[in-house]
């Protein structure tokens, strides 16, 4: 009936209001508000049967519950919302959710698992042609690989991360890549391109 459509798209606007609320709180470092409005988001997109919302609600509860220190529930949220991308067959979706898979993986100290999301993330990124996505992924496998001392390929990576991040203007993207080639060249005895490393990513 009319009624009951003109409900569902209020419902469905109303769960967009709740992820965009979250989202938001994410960026702004509010994780707590952002786990509550995507927790809300994710419930209401599973009643609307909308996979591709529930699922972008999942990959920020993931971020959220990550910097909450929930390793546990970040992974948890991170891998639901990768099957439920593979579902749709969503690829862009799935690029992300893997570079969110990968992230959680990584912070729960299970390098191989996060090497092996990162790159297959990176790997799709490429293909579909995403800058800010394939700069993610650069930035985590980065951090993998230097968790796992292969001090060499860490270096390769914030190299390009650093290109990417210009095309970009990413400023923030450069200040965290800069910090993580600066600990790369630490530990490759460089003291002292390492600390110019430091004092950029300080000035940005």
């Amino acid at each position: 009936t009319t009624l009951a459509r003109s409900e569902g798209a209020s419902r469905a606007s109303w769960a967009k209001a709740l992820l965009g609320a979250g989202q938001l709180a994410t960026f702004q470092n509010d994780y707590d508000h952002a786990y509550m409005r995507c927790q809300q988001a994710h419930a209401l997109y599973l009643e609307l049967d909308d996979r591709r919302g529930a699922a972008w609600a999942l990959f920020f509860l993931s971020m959220a519950a990550q910097e909450q220190s929930d390793i546990a529930r970040s992974k948890a949220a991170a891998s639901e919302s990768l099957a439920l991308r593979r579902s749709i067959g969503d690829r862009r979706g799935i690029a992300y959710s893997l570079h969110g898979a990968g992230e959680a993986a990584l912070y729960a100290g299970e390098l191989a698992r996060a090497i092996e999301l990162c790159d297959e993330s990176l790997a799709l990124f490429r293909a579909i042609g995403d800058t800010y996505g394939i700069s993610l992924s650069l930035y985590c496998t980065a951090e993998a690989a230097y968790a796992t001392s292969d001090y060499d390929r860490a270096k390769k990576l914030c190299q390009e991360c650093l290109q990417v991040n210009h095309e970009l203007g990413d400023r923030r993207g450069t200040g965290l890549t800069l910090e993580v080639l600066g600990r790369v060249t630490r530990a490759q005895g460089d003291d002292i391109v390492a600390r110019s490393h430091y004092a950029r990513a300080l000035f940005l």
